[in-house]
């Protein structure tokens, strides 16, 4: 994050000792705690050793940034401006050191009312080609899977962060706002952190994943934790994992999952994303056989229930090139004269 972030950041955890945060900013301000790295040891016993541990820090906090007589005006003005880093420094020893469960644990009581953790179930979902699967989460937030795309989830979420996997593919989330335990999706190696919004996120051929917000916002990181954006809607960051870049773009809300009416619109688009398409519908690769193919662009509505063959006849007619289907490889070429 940049330091317009970092700043802006400063100014929240300050007001967020003062206990002046808006709702927005303290859904802010929890997406993003919730992406901080944390360790296994807890920052405390139990639950009364953690109001005597927050009282310790309130008063290091009040006794550290505070001074005793200020003797000129100005002074007085960068020991507030120290107030508000220690704030922030102090606010991140907590967070980063206090415990969260772990995916897939749930918490389970004996009769003496002493809790115990142990691995939840998992399920896993996938839609079939050229369908698209609607999922309800034990939280209630609803998934829907485009063709070809697969979920993990526990069938039931612990008492920390409930997380699931996207395997592959493409998925559209609209997620149960609880604001004591985020929700976590992993894909491909990111993290996508939440408390009650919908986006969509996209897990593309080639190694490249996308994340668009539609509602809410969302905080994006890598599964190290190191952040790369916080995303409100309208905002699409993609993410290149074979160089490790990521970019903040912005996008038409109207385009967010259009695939979930069993429908992909193309305006434009190129010969990569039309494959991409083919491939996400009917699970087969679509090739270039020359380079004029793969310079053309097509606008198209793709409909799910059109079939494979019916379909590439449609799109080797736009361009009026010819094409050979060989076990699940389309190659198309330009028309001899």
């Amino acid at each position: 994050m940049g330091k317009s972030d970092d700043a802006r950041l400063l100014q929240l955890l300050e007001k967020f000792r003062a206990g002046t945060l808006s709702p927005e900013e303290k859904e802010t301000v929890d997406i993003w705690f919730s992406s901080l790295p944390v360790t296994e040891q807890p920052w405390y016993r139990d639950r009364e050793d953690e109001a005597v541990q927050l009282a310790a820090l309130w008063r290091t906090i009040q006794g550290k940034t505070l001074p005793a007589q200020p003797r000129r005006r100005f002074i007085h003005k960068y020991w507030w401006a120290a107030a508000a880093m220690l704030t922030g420094v102090l606010l991140l020893a907590v967070v980063w050191n206090a415990p969260r469960k772990p995916q897939g644990v749930a918490t389970l009581y004996s009769p003496k009312e002493k809790a115990v953790t142990a691995p939840a179930r998992l399920r896993t979902v996938a839609a079939s080609l050229g369908t698209v699967k609607k999922v309800v989460l034990p939280d209630s937030s609803i998934v829907v899977l485009n063709s070809g795309a697969s979920l993990q989830y526990p069938e039931q979420f612990g008492e920390g962060e409930r997380n699931v996997s996207l395997v592959k593919g493409e998925a559209f989330f609209q997620i149960a706002k609880d604001s004591r335990h985020p929700f976590v999706v992993r894909s491909a190696g990111l993290r996508t952190a939440v408390l009650g919004t919908s986006f969509e996120i996209s897990i593309k051929q080639g190694g490249q994943v996308a994340v668009a917000v539609a509602t809410g916002k969302v905080m994006v990181s890598r599964d190290n934790r190191t952040a790369l954006g916080l995303l409100m809607p309208g905002k699409k960051l993609t993410y290149k994992h074979q160089n490790g870049q990521s970019s903040i773009t912005d996008f038409d809300l109207r385009t967010v999952a259009q695939w979930r009416s069993k429908r992909i619109r193309l305006e434009r688009a190129s010969f990569a994303e039309l494959a991409d398409a083919v491939h996400t519908i009917y699970g087969i690769a679509l090739k270039a056989g020359d380079s004029q193919v793969a310079e053309q662009a097509y606008t198209i509505a793709l409909q799910y229930d059109t079939g494979m063959e019916d379909m590439m006849t449609v799109l080797a007619a736009i361009h009026n090139n010819d094409y050979t289907i060989r076990n699940k490889t389309v190659t198309f070429k330009t028309k001899a004269l």
